[in-house]
């Protein structure tokens, strides 16, 4: 496996960089994650993240559950049309710091659902 460089990493442009992106994103720790993969300790999601091993297949799935995202997503970087509007509303919601903010911002998703 190519090992992608640090800059890359932190971009989340290798398989690795979106591992650890999608795990902060999720506010999960290594050892949060380890556990979900059942793994014995944090340092196989450490080299996952730095790209010096690969996650089984079995893990990509478990993971792309996990993350609400899709195993095409961390494999490749590739996001759907409708995937990438799902994560950057994911990212804006998570962003918000005030309860009182984020509970508008869900009565307003609500209502629009009922839209449709």
């Amino acid at each position: 496996m190519r090992n992608g460089s640090r800059d890359e990493q932190e971009r989340g442009t290798t398989i690795g960089g979106r591992i650890r992106e999608l795990r902060k994103s999720a506010g999960m720790t290594q050892e949060q994650l380890a556990g979900l993969l059942r793994l014995e300790n944090k340092s196989s999601v450490s080299k996952y993240e730095s790209d010096k091993t690969t996650p089984t297949p079995e893990q990509f799935v478990c993971m792309a559950k996990a993350f609400g995202t899709s195993t095409d997503y961390i494999l490749a970087g590739q996001v759907p049309e409708r995937g990438a509007k799902l994560l950057q509303a994911e990212k804006i919601l998570q962003s918000m710091t005030l309860d009182k903010t984020l509970d508008a911002a869900i009565t307003m998703l609500l209502a629009l659902r009922g839209l449709e």
